[in-house]
């Protein structure tokens, strides 16, 4: 099922969003605010609130935050994890079907060393460095088997280069360049790395590779950078393990089994992102996004005291 991937962008190529992955989350808030709704940053929700009893297993009636306040809605969307949905956001609400021993007994996918740099005057350089491209470690096989089944942090290391700036200038400043690099390293699970200690020599294994194979000399141009551990993905994204792509897509994993859009613990909980059907990367992210939009049901009709303009006007 996953070859079709490789064949799809093989055959018919892959998009790109003018303006980075920030020029479509830009575009869904002014559809937002443009529908009269509301985007607020920097809050975090600590728990779903649920009407308790009933066959159906309650249902979803808003958002507890970590401050304390309660937002109602008739209907609850979550894009977090459904790790962290199920486990953390209703941690106190009986479930059936994805219970916290479910959970521990999943497979995640693997964790993700990001690297984050932009250089200076280097538009013209590395002809071979294009928007993609994947440089593969000595040991691919064991490589892999280190990350997902042993948990060893390996020193070689199989790396995808993101090169934006070549198709979308404005993503540098004229005549520079912004990449990153990403490895795929053992979740949080595993505990295979100290991050606190490894990110430094990890992050100088990756730049000695990029030297030899395909960057030379870009250490003495970088401008600016910053790096994401599993860590950071645990802490920023609340992901469980620090995982990448939230359950590894194995086959018993994967599109139907993975947790559905439509809740099977709440009435009136939706869920998209990674984590659900169809799966994980852009792609699938914004797909999940389209599916959830259509099985909600419409809102019931509301009486406003708010004055609606007329076509002609």
């Amino acid at each position: 099922m996953y070859s079709l991937v490789s064949h799809l962008a093989a055959s018919f190529g892959v998009h790109y969003a003018m303006g980075r992955v920030q020029a479509i989350a830009d575009a869904m808030v002014r559809v937002i605010e443009g529908q009269g709704g509301q985007v607020r940053l920097g809050e975090e929700v600590d728990e779903i609130t649920v009407t308790q009893g009933g066959a159906s297993g309650g249902r979803a009636t808003g958002v507890r935050l970590k401050d304390g306040r309660t937002l109602g809605a008739e209907v609850v969307v979550s894009n977090a994890d459904p790790g962290f949905t199920y486990g953390t956001l209703l941690r106190n609400h009986v479930k059936r079907r994805w219970t916290d021993r479910r959970m521990a007994r999943a497979r995640w996918s693997m964790g993700l060393f990001v690297w984050y740099f932009g250089t200076k005057g280097t538009r013209d350089l590395w002809p071979d460095a294009g928007h993609h491209t994947i440089l593969v470690g000595p040991r691919y096989k064991d490589h892999i088997r280190d990350i997902f089944r042993t948990g060893h942090l390996a020193k070689d290391m199989s790396l995808y280069v993101h090169r934006p700036s070549v198709t979308d200038p404005s993503t540098a400043p004229d005549g520079d360049d912004s990449f990153y690099v990403l490895s795929p390293v053992p979740h949080l699970g595993h505990n295979a790395a100290d991050w606190a200690t490894m990110t430094g020599p990890y992050r100088d294994r990756m730049a000695d590779m990029l030297e030899r194979r395909l960057l030379p000399g870009f250490r003495d141009r970088i401008t600016t950078e910053v790096t994401f551990t599993p860590e950071t993905f645990r802490d920023r994204y609340l992901s469980p393990y620090g995982a990448g792509f939230s359950l590894e897509p194995r086959i018993l994993q994967t599109a139907w089994f993975r947790p559905h859009n439509v809740s099977e613990e709440v009435a009136g909980l939706y869920l998209c992102g990674a984590g659900t059907h169809p799966g994980a990367g852009v792609p699938g992210v914004i797909s999940t996004a389209e599916i959830t939009a259509n099985l909600i049901q419409a809102p019931r009709v509301r009486v406003t005291d708010q004055r609606q303009p007329m076509a002609a006007e």
